[in-house]
């Protein structure tokens, strides 16, 4: 597994640096859903799809703009999004990456995850934590859920949900990258429905971070049920594992 991380960490790097190159001259489109993709998501994708299963010739994969089928659950998976914040990439934020979880089984064993406007590498494998450009991540502990607390979640919060402590919610336009932070102990909770592209990666980093994800209503996840790309139906709440169950019963969830 090793082996496979360093040259998923090449493979990675490589899709960050296409991205960027592609940047300055973007041809915008919308999606059936509403979403944005442009040209970049769907070249990076492409990439990734032939570097990955060259990698690992037998496995299946998984990807936002050209979702390939699935064979079954047994045996390996690649579930990618190319880049996750098309939004932020394309208006020249900073805040979006390159997300690749590996599923084995149906369950993730290996993470990375890449801005590569900020050059942070996030990669995570089952068992042996996670870590931020080779430093080791902790998610954070004792946090006291004030007015100086930092959440993270998406861009129509204030629309779908509301939150009765006094927590300040922040939209980065990346689930990726906020679990990301999540992990890395800059944010205390992250807050999504995503599909499975957008938290493969950033499962893990959380997990192994020593946090937790769960549905909102308490039920676990896993990402098993969703490797056929669905919608996941309804929030997931990312956390440290004392304060996930504060923070949940203060949120209240609507369609």
């Amino acid at each position: 597994m090793t082996n496979l991380q360093t040259h998923l960490e090449n493979i990675i790097r490589q899709a960050g640096a296409m991205a960027m190159e592609m940047r300055p001259h973007l041809e915008v489109q919308r999606k059936d859903d509403g979403t944005v993709v442009t040209q970049a998501d769907v070249a990076v994708e492409n990439l990734l799809r032939k570097r990955l299963l060259e990698l690992l010739p037998e496995s299946d994969f998984l990807g936002e703009e050209i979702k390939a089928e699935i064979n079954g659950i047994e045996g390996y998976t690649w579930v990618v999004d190319p880049i996750d914040g098309t939004d932020a990439f394309r208006h020249g934020l900073a805040y979006f990456g390159v997300s690749v979880g590996l599923a084995h089984d149906g369950e993730i064993v290996l993470a990375a995850f890449y801005n590569p406007m900020l050059d942070e590498l996030y990669v995570a494998r089952k068992g042996e934590g996670a870590y931020c450009n080779g430093r080791r991540m902790q998610i954070l502990h004792g946090i006291a859920l004030n007015e100086e607390s930092f959440a993270l979640g998406p861009s129509d919060f204030h629309i779908h949900y509301h939150f009765s402590l006094p927590i300040k919610v922040r939209s980065l336009g990346s689930i990726a990258q906020h679990f990301a932070l999540v992990a890395d102990g800059r944010a205390c909770c992250a807050l999504c429905r995503p599909h499975l592209w957008d938290i493969a990666a950033g499962l893990l980093l959380v997990e192994e971070a020593g946090g937790i994800v769960r549905f909102l209503d308490g039920r676990s996840f896993s990402a098993r049920d969703y490797l056929h790309g669905e919608l996941i139906p309804s929030p997931l709440l990312a956390s440290p594992p004392d304060i996930w169950e504060k923070i949940a019963e203060n949120i209240n969830w609507r369609l």
